[in-house]
């Protein structure tokens, strides 16, 4: 079951969007809610730094899934959520090719 998350703006200190991800930025290659490990895949139209993050209701990250520098194409991530308690996330992502943000929820 392949879900395909689109895109999602991250709103700037000012309350504006600090810019998006044209098409769908991630697809959640596992059921959700999600349990055990989900399989993560993106593609990447440059090379650069990228910074995965999961972000609990209160803001605070409570697992960072990926902070590495990557080649240009697509990629897989393995995340296993075992860490975390049931509840709603955040995923943020910061890529060469922009910034984004998408809801996923975690069960036990």
């Amino acid at each position: 079951l392949l879900h395909s998350l689109a895109a999602t703006a991250v709103e700037g200190g000012t309350g504006g969007p600090v810019s998006t991800v044209s098409g769908p930025a991630i697809a959640i290659a596992s059921a959700l809610p999600a349990r055990g490990t989900v399989t993560l895949r993106f593609k990447l139209a440059q090379a650069g730094d990228v910074r995965l993050r999961a972000i609990d209701v209160t803001g605070r990250t409570r697992a960072s899934i990926v902070t590495a520098s990557l080649m240009r194409g697509t990629h897989n991530l393995y995340w296993k959520t075992s860490g975390l308690e049931s509840g709603v996330y955040c995923l943020v992502a910061e890529t060469p090719d922009g910034r984004w943000s998408r809801r996923i929820v975690v069960v036990r």
